[in-house]
């Protein structure tokens, strides 16, 4: 350790000691090579489009597995905290649409969407030299008010939905006259069912750009069924769902946008080409 010293302090009277290569971009086999990011430079107003895959199982003989899950468009607006090295982020969920499973498709109304709460508490980390990116815990709350949105108690059924921890914490959500959130069910089966529920969501990806980032995510769901009206939803027309196992078919991508965005803009950016309408990798 001397000896090093020594050679750098004598280097320094002679120049200075030689800087140290910075790291490589990082690679992934699908997304590419990243490319390195100035400090804060991912700060701004950014649209999302998220995909959720599940696998949804029909327990029928002779009906395969099939391809479930769904797409949120979201804006996320970020910050940069430099003295903790991470970005600060609030979601605004927009939109979205749900994948039709064997005939049938479920998805709450346009309205719907609009009334979930922003997502606060999110933390993006990057490491810039590498051109990595992460966020972590975005939260989605449908129909269930909760103290705090991540951490706090999700009911484990029915009867414990409709127990005395959670009064007063369930609300008419998309103001149609049913507790919780509507779920319009269409297809080889139609109707209402009305259900609670809190989707989690947390990402990786590489940066591609101080305007683009391109990554995979995981996603998580709790969700109680309140009733419906119509008994053959009784047992849902999809079947249970599961993460589906080839990771890649749950994606994200962010474009920059303008700050004075609103949903309505981000919601045409699929259609005009701004966000892939295919997975781009």
């Amino acid at each position: 350790m001397r000896s090093l010293l020594g050679l750098c302090f004598l280097s320094t009277m002679l120049g200075g000691c030689p800087e140290e290569e910075p790291p490589p971009p990082a690679v992934d086999e699908l997304l590419g090579e990243a490319v390195p990011a100035e400090e804060g430079s991912l700060a701004g107003t950014f649209a999302m489009k998220a995909v959720s895959a599940t696998l949804v199982i029909i327990p029928i003989p002779g009906i395969d597995d099939e391809l479930g899950g769904g797409v949120n468009f979201r804006i996320n607006r970020r910050t940069w905290d430099a003295e903790a090295g991470v970005y600060h982020q609030t979601s605004e969920l927009c939109g979205g649409y749900n994948y039709i499973v064997h005939g049938v498709v479920t998805g709450a109304s346009d309205h719907a969407y609009l009334q979930v709460p922003l997502s606060e508490h999110e933390v993006v980390t990057v490491d810039h030299e590498r051109g990595t990116f992460a966020y972590d815990d975005h939260v989605q709350l449908w129909g269930i008010q909760l103290d705090d949105p991540l951490t706090s108690p999700f009911p484990a059924d029915l009867e414990d939905a409709l127990g005395p921890d959670f009064i007063g914490t369930i609300y008419d959500m998309d103001e149609d006259g049913e507790d919780g959130i509507t779920l319009h069910v269409s297809g080889t089966f139609e109707g209402e069912v009305y259900a609670v529920q809190r989707k989690t969501v947390n990402g990786e990806g590489l940066i591609f750009g101080p305007d683009y980032v391109l990554g995979l995510q995981e996603t998580g769901y709790e969700q109680v069924t309140l009733g419906n009206n119509n008994s053959l939803l009784d047992q849902s027309a999809a079947g249970d769902a599961v993460p589906y196992p080839d990771a890649s078919e749950s994606w994200f991508e962010e474009v920059r946008v303008d700050d004075d965005v609103t949903c309505e803009d981000v919601m045409r950016m699929e259609d005009d080409g701004v966000l892939s309408r295919i997975r781009p990798f």
